[in-house]
C-alpha cells in the first residue's frame, strides 16, 4: 500500500496509473479479508479443539 500511495495523481487524459492503482488497491484489499477470514477460522477450530482443556469441570 505505501508503494502505491507514492504513485502520482496526474490528472492527464490517456493516463491509466489512477485505475492501475485503484485495481491494485482493491485487489490488496480483497486479499487481505480473505486472508483475516482464514485466520478467524483457524482460530475458531483452535479454540474449538482446545475448550475441552480450558474448561473442564474440575472432577473428584
Amino acid at each position: 500500500m505505501d508503494n502505491l500511495s507514492k504513485i502520482p495523481n496526474n490528472a492527464i487524459p490517456g493516463d491509466i496509473a489512477n485505475q492501475a492503482k485503484a485495481i491494485a488497491i482493491s485487489e490488496l484489499s480483497k486479499n487481505r479479508e480473505k486472508t483475516n477470514q482464514k485466520l478467524l477460522e483457524t482460530y475458531q477450530k483452535l479454540y474449538e479443539d482446545l475448550r475441552p482443556f480450558l474448561f473442564q469441570e474440575n472432577e473428584v
